[in-house]
């Protein structure tokens, strides 16, 4: 069976709820494949009866028989509708991801006030719901509102095997809650150290070379395995308090089943119930507790879901990104007013106040002490950091108005990291545009080449094993710093953008490649693309067109170079051209 996932009116919404909505038709489908299970699994008790008072008492071989064939009717009826409710909760389960998987995926990269914790355990968060909605944990929690069935015929029975059944389900659940309380403040804190070293431990691998030649690896990897075991120990805690309560759930229900056949047998001594119903007893009671035992069991699992649903209705309860007007291609011009930022995850002022214009085409140098804010004002520009009061406009218009895809692409932005990503180099220069299929490969592969051309990288990319189709990452080459550096700038002026904002493009060039920025640089003038970058070289600072100068994040001037802008020689020019 198959499961709507509600199509575009889910996919725009940003609320948990409207994805449970999604699923309603499959959970109400659900249920009623439960109530039919649960109707159909009181056959064993009802062919006891029969079997005891009935076939025995009167010997008939046919009533047996017949009794019988009905029996495994039943059970076979109850078996198919407990199977198609199991393959419908992996479906459901299956949809609820593929609806939320996008938009949380979304939010991890777009909010900005989420540690690194919580972006790499967002999506195991999303996992947690998933594996439970799909597991038998999720068919005891449809199983536990139908006990009242089971209770009903217990009291049907005799009054007195009804009030056990109440007793032992009220003191069974009162132990599950307890227990589960029990064992949630190590499971929290297994599930934080958890990540803490899932993290830690892709950082050691990714940098495993240099930490090892900087005499770092011994120490970080005794501080990860120490981290690592803490978590292990609230683990291991939390799986013996749930251990030890779901043993206590389990010797207390088979302690009442054995007592309900006890009560039985002396109501049956008595002559208030027959003998075929002392037997039943026990199975109805059995019934009525096994969804409780069942729960008890997957307390971890269901503890984890519980703490990632919370997760996801918190990082999903913002008001959807609202839909923006398209407009005119930006042309360049840059407005910073009042403009104050604070440090990533933290409450200390990075910037504060900084006020400048800039013209279509002009170029700008960013300069300063290490911690006077180039970074963190690049960032800002590039739309990485959100201020916290002023403003920043592109040709008059706030960021926050401008459709969102629209600027990306008409900002050109290479951080100070140059960060590459596992796939090929022509999916890292085209920003993985290859993915989402709004335009041609050959116009994206024109648009590559292009912006590789133009930074004079495409004779480099064209010496490595297979060319722009070279795979770099995890299970890829691995690139100099240099190399991935050029890369990066490529992938910054991909599309043509408007505004490029370069932060220390000139770290891992050599002098020759320098000149090629510079001789960049000049061309991109010439086509009115405003730059703003960051760099410690002169000759880059000087063919510049102003200067501005950051202490302590706050703005001191903003100038044209004290010498003037660096002329590029006919010969220098030809030997980069």
């Amino acid at each position: 069976m198959d499961v709507e996932t509600g199509g575009g009116a889910v996919a725009s919404s940003s609320s948990l709820r409207s994805a449970w909505r999604a699923m309603r038709p499959a959970i109400v489908t659900v249920a009623i494949f439960s109530v039919i299970v649960n109707l159909l699994a009181l056959t064993p008790t009802l062919y006891m009866m029969q079997v005891y008072d009935r076939a025995v008492a009167t010997g008939h071989v046919a009533t047996l028989a017949i009794i019988s064939v009905i029996a495994l009717v039943c059970l076979a009826v109850m078996a198919l509708f407990d199977w198609l409710r199991g393959r419908l909760l992996i479906r459901i389960a299956g949809a609820f991801d593929a609806i939320l998987a996008p938009m949380v995926a979304q939010r991890l990269v777009a909010r900005e006030s989420l540690s690194r914790a919580d972006r790499g355990a967002g999506m195991r968060r999303l996992d947690s719901v998933r594996q439970v909605i799909g597991s038998p944990v999720a068919t005891a929690i449809f199983d536990l509102p139908l006990m009242p069935l089971y209770l009903v015929a217990a009291f049907l029975l005799h009054w007195a095997l009804g009030v056990l059944a109440i007793v032992s389900a009220l003191f069974l659940l009162t132990l599950a809650l307890v227990g589960q309380r029990a064992a949630r403040a190590p499971r929290v804190h297994a599930q934080a150290h958890s990540e803490f070293a899932q993290g830690a431990v892709a950082q050691l691998a990714a940098h495993a070379d240099d930490l090892r030649a900087m005499g770092l690896a011994s120490g970080l990897l005794t501080r990860y395995l120490a981290r690592r075991s803490y978590g292990q120990r609230s683990e291991v805690r939390a799986a013996f308090v749930a251990g030890g309560f779901g043993s206590a759930t389990r010797f207390f229900r088979m302690t009442v089943q054995s007592g309900a056949l006890g009560l039985g047998g002396l109501l049956a001594i008595d002559g208030l119930i027959s003998g075929g119903a002392v037997i039943a007893a026990s199975l109805l009671l059995g019934r009525v507790l096994a969804p409780i035992d069942q729960i008890v069991a997957g307390w971890q699992a269901l503890g984890a879901a519980r703490d990632g649903h919370k997760y996801l209705g918190r990082l999903l309860s913002d008001r959807d990104v609202p839909h923006h007007t398209s407009l005119p291609e930006p042309e360049g011009a840059l407005q910073v007013e009042r403009l104050t930022v604070l440090a990533p995850q933290s409450d200390r002022i990075a910037l504060a106040n900084i006020d400048f214009a800039i013209q279509p085409g002009e170029q700008i140098g960013v300069v300063g002490l290490s911690g006077a804010g180039k970074t963190t004002l690049l960032r800002a520009l590039a739309g990485a950091l959100p201020p916290v009061r002023g403003s920043i406009r592109y040709d008059g218009l706030k960021a926050e108005n401008w459709p969102a895809d629209q600027l990306n692409a008409a900002i050109g932005y290479f951080p100070q990291s140059a960060i590459l990503f596992p796939g090929t180099v022509k999916e890292n220069i085209a920003r993985f545009e290859t993915e989402i299929g709004q335009r041609s490969p050959e116009d994206i592969d024109a648009d590559v080449i292009a912006a590789a051309t133009r930074t004079g990288v495409h004779e480099m990319i064209a010496r490595l094993p297979e060319g722009y189709d070279t795979m770099i990452g995890l299970g890829g080459v691995s690139l100099s710093a240099g190399q991935s550096q050029r890369i990066a700038l490529a992938r910054a002026m991909y599309g043509g953008p408007r505004i490029l904002i370069l932060d220390e493009p000139s770290a891992h060039l050599d002098s020759e490649g320098c000149y090629r920025l510079i001789r960049l640089l000049s061309s991109l003038r010439a086509d009115k693309v405003t730059v703003l970058l960051a760099s410690h070289s002169g000759e880059v600072l000087a063919s510049l067109d102003k200067l501005l100068v950051l202490k302590d994040g706050a703005m001191t001037s903003l100038a044209p170079p004290p010498n003037g802008r660096l002329q590029v020689r006919n010969a220098d020019a030809s030997k980069v051209a």
